[in-house]
């Protein structure tokens, strides 16, 4: 029997409807079963986890609720955002019997088979990520070195074994020591002091921020037949920044936004929820053009992605 496929996820209950689609488009896009879920939080309950163990409607799986205690950060800096900036930086001590994990946020949707990600080859290094654009100015405040390719920390895959065997999580706090007010991507700029040396770069379709459709390519990031290949081939989309598909008062400028909607249904959202979408729709349509004009040719996208219906 192969082993399964390990992914976790972390949310309140602020965050818990935009999880739970999440989460259903992993699941869709993974059929046979297979996955082991680890759901980290503070302050959900039974009621929380049996909106996802309803999710075995779309296809098997295994949910593990992680409750985070404070405990866990006994001897970290105090933050001046929520503790889950941590969760990622904890995840060698609360999951000291794997290999490796799958760390996904709950703001996007996986919209191709789950396993090619998984079986990406670390070679030794600690993690796998995709690289993103972020501005010189931030990168030379945060002591990155000027070559370094920085990269998103939304959608990862952790190396375990070798992070709890170095005790990354005691490097994770001298780092937090050192930049103090410097920070301003809390985990991502600590994973990225880090790992910048020590990670491989996917590919740009499994981590396909909205950023990427709207500016041309970084030939230091990925070339433009890599990013021609991740528009027209995504399996994972990403809604950074602010114009949430879920938020009315922004325009929705990730071409794969589109999918949000019928992936909400699947996951059993409540009718307000999806009819606050159906609205944002009307207002804005799929892909409202933003005030900067779009680099990419639409015809590019792929717009017969399946969405696999309940068992």
């Amino acid at each position: 029997m192969a082993e399964d496929i390990q992914v976790a996820m972390a949310t309140d209950r602020n965050y818990l409807d935009y999880a739970l689609v999440a989460a259903a488009s992993l699941l869709a896009q993974h059929p046979g079963g297979g996955i082991t879920l680890h759901l980290l939080h503070e302050e959900l309950d039974e009621s929380d986890f049996a909106r996802f163990e309803e999710l075995r409607r779309i296809d098997g799986f295994r949910l593990v609720p992680r409750k985070i205690e404070r405990g866990f950060f006994q001897g970290w800096p105090e933050l001046r955002w929520s503790t889950s900036a941590y969760y990622r930086l904890i995840l060698p001590s609360l999951l000291p019997d794997l290999e490796k994990i799958l760390y996904l946020d709950c703001d996007l949707l996986v919209l191709d088979d789950i396993a090619e990600l998984w079986d990406t080859e670390l070679g030794g290094r600690s993690c796998a990520a995709a690289a993103v654009r972020v501005a010189p100015e931030h990168q030379k405040k945060i002591g990155l070195p000027a070559e370094a390719v920085y990269f998103n920390s939304g959608v990862m895959l952790f190396n375990l074994r070798k992070m709890a065997h170095e005790n990354h999580e005691k490097r994770f706090i001298r780092l937090f020591d050192e930049l103090g007010g410097r920070i301003k991507y809390p985990d991502q700029d600590i994973l990225n002091l880090a790992y910048w040396n020590d990670y491989v770069k996917l590919s740009q379709r499994w981590n396909l921020v909205t950023s990427v459709y709207r500016n041309p390519p970084t030939p230091a990031l990925y070339s433009e037949a890599e990013v021609v290949e991740a528009l027209r081939r995504p399996g994972i989309a990403h809604f950074t920044g602010t114009h949430k598909p879920w938020r009315l008062g922004k325009t929705t400028h990730h071409p794969y936004a589109r999918y949000f909607r019928a992936y909400a249904e699947l996951a059993g959202l409540p009718l307000p929820f999806r009819l606050k979408l159906a609205l944002k729709s009307l207002l804005t349509g799929s892909l409202k053009p933003p005030k900067k004009a779009v680099p990419w040719d639409g015809s590019i996208l792929n717009t017969g992605i399946a969405i696999r219906r309940t068992t």
